[in-house]
């Protein structure tokens, strides 16, 4: 439901187009920025428990459908990928190593869908850096899986 924290044994997905993915296919921290030019107040995920297959590859599909029909001005380039991340992990990640030990939250942030956001919205710039920075280290340090986000 909409407003749900997502729990912490729960899985999350981000959209990453080709534009934030380095020569060496790592996914880098501009793809975990806030768009100020949409003036996002929560950084858009899905929530993969909510999408209803069993298999991890049919919930990719799901995932893959929405980015899909989502990102269509201008559409999902070839080389966007598809991360997967464990909500306690990037929570603990940011509670250990930001300055003010801070507890973000992972919101479900729709009714008919499995949109949700990462809710960390700060007044100061830098810190919105960091907190995307230590989710890409995350992504590094656990070898997050990633999945391509076309489908073709």
């Amino acid at each position: 439901m909409k407003g749900d924290i997502i729990p912490d044994s729960n899985h999350i997905s981000r959209c990453c187009p080709q534009k934030h993915i380095d020569e060496e296919g790592r996914i880098q921290h501009t793809a975990f920025l806030l768009r100020t030019w949409k003036n996002e107040k929560m950084l858009s995920v899905n929530w993969l428990e909510y999408v209803r297959y069993d298999s991890i590859e049919d919930k990719i599909a799901e995932i893959q459908k929405i980015y899909n029909k989502n990102f269509t001005q201008p559409p999902l380039d070839f080389k966007a990928k598809i991360v997967i991340l464990i909500v306690a992990e990037i929570r603990k990640k940011v509670r250990e190593e930001i300055y003010d030990e801070r507890n973000i939250e992972i919101k479900h942030d729709s009714d008919i869908d499995s949109h949700s956001g990462i809710d960390y919205l700060l007044k100061v710039d830098n810190d919105n850096r960091l907190i995307a920075e230590l989710i890409a280290d995350l992504i590094h340090e656990t070898n997050s899986k990633t999945y391509p986000a076309r489908q073709d």
